[in-house]
């Protein structure tokens, strides 16, 4: 149940992000650009950010590639919460330009590096919870993930 409810909120995040970047891309680029930590890559930056945000979207909605969007998701939120960071660190008030999508360009930055924190725990949470009921439904025989959930996911007992 956490996985389906951390993919679906990722979905959603990274979705809508990556629409506004695209929708309001001059102003997403200007933005890059205006950061001292992005301004040399803004260029490629601006393309690059909302196709990896699409491709995660993409990646998740189908079972089969599920693992490799919640990794890119974990990759992209890390990245991001890494870069909020480093702008309170190193950056004054007076030059910190917002590249965030949509709502999220009217939190601070410091509410910015929190809401950041919990999307890249719940990533990771998402990571792990994929990985254990992998390896739980991988144990049995291969067309029996049904009789795994049936037992709620757990292997079966040794008599």
């Amino acid at each position: 149940m956490i996985l389906d409810i951390g993919t679906s909120l990722l979905i959603l995040l990274f979705a809508y992000t990556a629409f506004d970047k695209f929708i309001n891309y001059s102003a997403f680029e200007d933005q890059l650009y205006q950061s001292p930590l992005t301004r040399s890559f803004s260029k490629y930056l601006s393309v690059l950010l909302p196709l990896l945000e699409l491709l995660a979207v993409i990646l998740m909605l189908f079972p089969s590639y599920k693992k490799a969007g919640l990794l890119l998701s974990t990759l992209l939120m890390l990245m991001f919460t890494g870069y909020v960071a480093a702008v309170l660190i190193f950056i004054p008030d007076n030059n910190r330009p917002c590249s965030c999508g949509g709502i999220f360009r009217f939190l601070s930055w410091s509410q910015h590096l929190f809401l950041n924190s919990i999307f890249s725990a719940l990533a990771l949470i998402c990571v792990k919870t994929h990985n254990t009921l992998k390896n739980n439904i991988s144990y049995e025989n291969p067309g029996t993930a049904v009789a795994a959930s049936a037992r709620g996911n757990r292997k079966p007992e040794k008599e």
